[in-house]
């Protein structure tokens, strides 16, 4: 099971009706404790939901990258014109400015859900079971893997399943 099915899970548990509840995570600014994902209404969300999380941290960089050009050419206000062309376009940054914002909070909560369970190091070992077939040569991975606190359950009888 890939690293974005095992987060999207966890997701999936906070989510009723395209909403995500963030109010139990930690440090989330207040407009952003409930978010909405559709696809429908979220251009970034539907190019990249089924994308895996390596391509989807490479797009957010590609997204903030964007709006701070944005945010720099809005910094330039030094005529009426300048002004009038501002206000005109200020509905559009902010939505663009509500729509990073909400995806670099999903992405780093889904960052700190991968580092706290291991996901990367249950994964891989996943996918050398797996592939590889190498029960001998995954022994002290998985035994690692299994002795750690951090790893979930779930996790925890994925591997024995593949190591079996």
């Amino acid at each position: 099971m890939s690293i974005m099915a095992r987060i999207g899970i966890v997701v999936q548990r906070c989510i009723q009706d395209n909403k995500v509840d963030l109010k139990n995570i930690g440090k989330v600014p207040k407009d952003q404790q409930e978010v909405v994902l559709s696809s429908e209404q979220d251009a970034f969300f539907k190019a990249n939901m089924y994308e895996n999380f390596g391509d989807i941290g490479m797009n957010i960089k590609r997204m903030v990258d964007e709006f701070q050009q944005i945010s720099k050419s809005n910094q330039n206000i030094l005529t009426v014109e300048d002004m009038a062309k501002f206000v005109d376009n200020y509905p559009e940054y902010r939505k663009m400015h509500g729509n990073v914002s909400k995806h670099v909070t999903m992405v780093t909560e889904m960052s700190k859900i991968v580092e706290e369970r291991k996901l990367m190091l249950v994964s891989q070992t996943e996918q050398e079971l797996a592939c590889n077939g190498g029960q001998v040569a995954a022994f002290e991975a998985v035994t690692n893997l299994l002795n750690d606190e951090n790893v979930y359950d779930i996790d925890r009888l994925r591997l024995v399943m593949l190591y079996a």
